[in-house]
């Protein structure tokens, strides 16, 4: 999720290795080593670009220049999107000496991968840039060399290594066999031509002892299915080496499976992989082939040898979930080069118990032996094995092996035998709190003052509330999975602060509205949001959640991204008026398509009939629909919609926010371009700019300090982030410290209970808490009570305090967000009026300092 980590300390704590204030394209990479000969020289690629590090990984810089790029001005690729290059290699006797293969043959990788979707048709997979194509550099980058005499034309390297005993000697495996050169790549022969059965390398790894000079080279040649009569037979597999690839052995061993003797959903398992391989429908495939294989082979696509332990190997295969392999497990380990092999990371016990009786004649336990994390299922159905496999797989020079495992980073140190999660720790209170490499995609954050509640809405894993526990300094939050797996919006109850609602935009329960009667403890399906269905990829993803603080039975939210294309004008501006049971669009007025990103009443309006709405500007048709944008007002709770004036180089709005002054701000970044942040204090006469990052999306006002801002700036090729500004935008300053993927902020809110707070939700590393430089110096001001439940008749008293000697208490103002609501006289008694929730404000005459406080009157 754009991010990446290191940790020095094999997972007990991480920290991110992208540079918070650099341009956002140091990530999903391809390939990273360190020099075996200065630990502290590492180098990396991504699509294109290649990284290197002097300082083992705290800062990376590319490397100006090479053959493959595009070169702009300062020696960058132009095109570094573009999935130009896919592995490299360090010489280990020389950190000097590097080696760059062209393609896309991303090492374990599928989804990046060119063997993502082989079939028997094409199982070279698909075509890339710079096939056939290898670069050596002798001095560093300076120059470069292209090494490709006697590589195939169309081959895609996907691991070069070097000896250790002869730096001349490289071995380069591609999806058309493996080749070496002696000469450091002046000239390449196939050395495992018509050694193995299909020749076409998934993965190659290396076993080295430095004391004995043992050298042993490792390969994954492709599973292949093809038919034998009413059934099927597997080739490939397992080879390996000791002559530097003069001569190849099979080691499968007892890799095959006997599918007649698996239950847990590993039948249709198999005939789903076959029928996807052999181009087939599942029917065809289960009449063509019903005789079920006694010795299936998975596709295996990552392999790792453990350099603590001689002839001892680690072997991961493709996703069973998405119908690359077949079931069951996620890795094979093997202690005698392959004469028998365990698998090992066992999930769900009760799977593996059903079928012990072949487990136990394999020799195989069949207990289960992984902890993972808070929520990594695994992608299980019933009590079938689970679907998913792994995503990544490494042996340390201790023998410690650590695999990606759906959303769970694990580690065994005792060769297998047990696997713990190496993600998060438990507190007490039963708060979860992160060891630094989050991938978790937070997408909102939420708070009330009415009973103190904070509430984050994340992507795939469901709700979070801060526990108040600490660790490590880090704030522990608690999981809760009662909500839809994604939860895009949350918006609290005018009258009673325990009753919460949430929205989503994919995954299960994407078209409902949820409720929650206590605070977010608990929740359950309330009603229909959005047209989506649960078929796969119909998403409608929902923003702006907003609830009418007088009359509830009204809430309105947005649609922004549609994914189906026939539905990209069923989006717009949604609303209820049966309590959020059922929602139906309003679009009168709106560009059809319309993506609402944004949704705020009017304070103009006490009925609170008026909204203010934010339409995107789209061009980008990855992310459909493409719309016209900008700023829309309606009178009439949405019926009708009026385009707002804004200033010409406004194309479309991410979002609007008030504050108390009631001075409008506009942020107007999109994919294509923006003009930064806007202010009117006529509701859209004029304008002033204050913030000229094209590219700002997210934006809040300080509750305590109105001169406080904070924007975040995503798109953008430079320069992403968050930015504060301490004189209500006259100047800014760039705050990225510590946030790994600074281009991927979903959300941004001060806290408003403790004044030294700012949240963070970003997509794909979780929610950050930040601190606010002498953020105590922030509040001037103290309201109480901060919360008043009233009734007609009754009224309050709200007392001021001055926290620092800036103001003097004559100076100090009250006044009623809604005065229609409650009413406060300028000694701070508020008296019911009307039924409703609003605010007190307490500010300094100047508006500057401030505090607020919830009244609610009940009918």
């Amino acid at each position: 999720m754009w991010n990446a980590y290191q940790s020095e300390n094999n997972g007990n704590s991480w920290y991110g290795i992208t540079d918070p204030d650099g341009d956002a394209s140091f990530y999903h990479l391809r390939d990273l080593y360190y020099s075996v000969s200065d630990a502290s020289f590492g180098l990396a690629i991504s699509s294109s670009e290649l990284w290197k590090t002097e300082n083992l990984g705290k800062n990376w810089e590319v490397v100006p220049n090479c053959p493959w790029y595009k070169i702009d001005e300062d020696g960058g690729d132009v095109d570094r999107w573009k999935k130009k290059v896919a592995t490299l290699a360090i010489d280990p006797n020389d950190k000097d000496v590097w080696y760059v293969a062209g393609g896309m043959n991303v090492r374990g990788q599928d989804w990046l991968s060119c063997y993502k979707g082989v079939t028997a048709e094409n199982p070279h997979g698909k075509e890339a840039l710079n096939e056939g194509k290898i670069w050596r550099t002798k001095n560093a980058g300076k120059s470069w060399t292209l090494i490709s005499n006697g590589l195939p034309p169309k081959a895609q390297v996907g691991r070069i290594i070097v000896n250790p005993n002869n730096s001349k000697q490289i071995f380069a495996a591609s999806n058309y066999g493996i080749y070496r050169s002696d000469n450091a790549g002046k000239k390449w022969q196939h050395i495992s031509k018509g050694q193995l059965d299909n020749d076409i390398i998934m993965d190659m790894d290396a076993y080295y002892n430095e004391r004995t000079a043992k050298f042993i080279i490792y390969a994954i040649d492709q599973t292949q299915y093809v038919a034998h009569g009413n059934t099927t037979k597997c080739t490939g597999g397992v080879f390996y080496s000791e002559n530097a690839g003069k001569t190849w052995q099979k080691i499968n061993g007892n890799l095959g499976l006997d599918i007649n003797q698996l239950s847990g959903g590993v039948p249709n398992n198999y005939f789903k992989y076959i029928s996807k391989w052999m181009g087939i429908s599942l029917k065809e495939a289960k009449e063509r082939y019903p005789v079920l294989p006694k010795n299936a082979l998975q596709r295996f696509n990552m392999i790792s040898a453990d350099p603590s332990r001689e002839k001892a190997i680690y072997l991961g295969f493709a996703d069973p979930q998405i119908g690359n392999s077949i079931l069951p497990g996620r890795l094979w380990v093997t202690e005698n080069h392959g004469k028998t092999w365990t698998n090992t990371a066992r999930l769900y016990g009760d799977s593996w118990e059903k079928d012990k009786d072949y487990w136990t004649a394999r020799n195989n336990p069949y207990h289960e032996n992984m902890v993972v994390g808070h929520y990594s299922r695994h992608m299980r159905f019933g009590n079938d094995y689970a679907l998913r496999s792994m995503r990544g797989l490494d042996v340390g020079v201790d023998g410690s092996v650590m695999i990606i495992s759906d959303h769970s980073t694990m580690l065994s140190t005792d060769h297998g035998q047990t696997w713990h999660q190496v993600d998060e720790e438990i507190t007490e209170k039963g708060g979860i709190v992160g060891k630094g490499n989050s991938n978790l995609p937070g997408l909102t954050i939420a708070q009330d003052r009415r009973f103190d509640t904070t509430l984050f809405g994340s992507g795939e894993h469901h709700l979070w509330i801060p526990t108040g526990e600490r660790k490590n300094g880090v704030p522990a939050i608690r999981f809760v999975e009662s909500t839809q797996p994604t939860v895009s919006n949350i918006v609290f109850d005018p009258y009673d602060g325990k009753t919460v609602f949430a929205t989503s935009n994919r995954q299960e329960h994407k078209h409902e509205i949820f409720r929650s009667i206590d605070g977010g403890e608990n929740w359950e399906a309330y009603g229909i949001s959005t047209p989506a269905t649960k078929k796969w990829k119909d998403d409608f993803y929902t923003n702006g959640l907003t609830i009418d603080p007088i009359n509830n039975q009204y809430m309105y939210f947005g649609i922004t991204r549609i994914v189906n294309p026939k539905k990209a004008k069923q989006g717009g501006f949604f609303f209820s008026d049966d309590y959020g049971k059922t929602f139906k669009p309003r679009n009168n007025g709106l560009p059809s398509p319309a993506r609402i990103n944004d949704v705020k009443f009017d304070p103009r309006d006490l009925s609170k009939k008026s909204l203010f709405i934010a339409a995107q500007k789209n061009t980008k048709k990855y992310f459909m629909p493409l719309s016209e944008g900008g700023l829309y007002y309606s009178s009439d709770r949405g019926l009708n919609w009026e385009k707002v004036n804004t200033p010409k180089e406004v194309e479309g709005v991410q979002f609007i926010e008030f504050d108390h002054t009631n001075r409008m701000y506009i942020t107007t970044g999109h994919f294509s371009g923006g003009a930064g942040v806007w202010y009117t204090d006529d509701f859209g006469k004029t304008w002033q700019q204050i913030f000229d990052f094209a590219g700002t999306e997210c934006i809040n006002v300080s509750p305590f300090d109105t001169n406080l801002l904070v924007v975040s700036v995503r798109f953008a090729n430079q320069n992403q982030g968050v930015y504060v500004s301490r004189d209500r935008g006259k100047t800014w300053s760039k705050n990225n410290t510590n946030v790994t993927i600074p281009h991927q902020i979903e959300d941004v809110k001060f806290d408003i209970f403790d004044v030294n707070k700012i949240w963070l939700a970003t997509k794909g590393c979780g929610f950050y808490e930040g601190k606010i430089q002498e953020g105590k110096s922030v509040q001037v001001l103290d309201a109480f009570p901060n919360v008043a439940e009233l009734k007609d008749g009754e009224s309050v008293q709200f007392t001021a305090k001055i926290l620092f000697d800036k103001v003097q208490k004559e100076n100090l103002v009250w006044k009623s967000e809604n005065p229609a609501i409650a009413k406060v006289d300028e000694g701070g008694k508020v008296i019911p009026v009307g039924k409703g929730q609003t605010k007190i404000w307490l500010s300094t005459k100047d508006g500057r300092y401030t505090d607020f406080s919830i009244v609610t009157v009940h009918p």
